[in-house]
């Protein structure tokens, strides 16, 4: 599998002040959105590329990026005694990686490491 790139810093810059994007210029924007883990107007914030020309490129390249895969769960009949007394869930992820999540979490912030994690196979 061939990791992507990712813009940032003068990269990213370099790329809000472009009049015109190509596919390319917004594949590579969204990327490093979806990479930096903030909302999308704290992200155009930072970068100083526009929140509307983020929607509408995400929009239009919506087709081309992957759905999420759907992931196969087994339910085990006993739980960890760290699970079972501290409340937590733990999600079993392809390749054995084990992500303990404690009672309270952030469904958000579970979504963006587990989204992670899977792209790191």
């Amino acid at each position: 599998m061939q990791r992507k790139t990712v813009l940032s810093g003068a990269g990213l810059r370099k790329l809000a002040a472009k009049v015109t994007w190509t596919a390319a210029d917004a594949r590579a924007a969204l990327a490093a959105r979806d990479a930096s883990g903030l909302t999308q107007s704290e992200f155009g914030r930072r970068t100083g590329i526009g929140v509307n020309r983020l929607w509408w490129w995400g929009k239009r390249l919506g087709a081309e990026r992957a759905a999420p895969a759907l992931l196969r769960v087994h339910v085990r009949e006993t739980a960890s005694e760290t699970a079972a007394t501290t409340g937590a869930v733990e999600i079993e992820l392809a390749g054995g990686r084990v992500v303990r999540v404690k009672r309270g979490f952030d469904p958000e912030e579970l979504r963006r490491v587990v989204t992670a994690l899977e792209g790191a196979c």
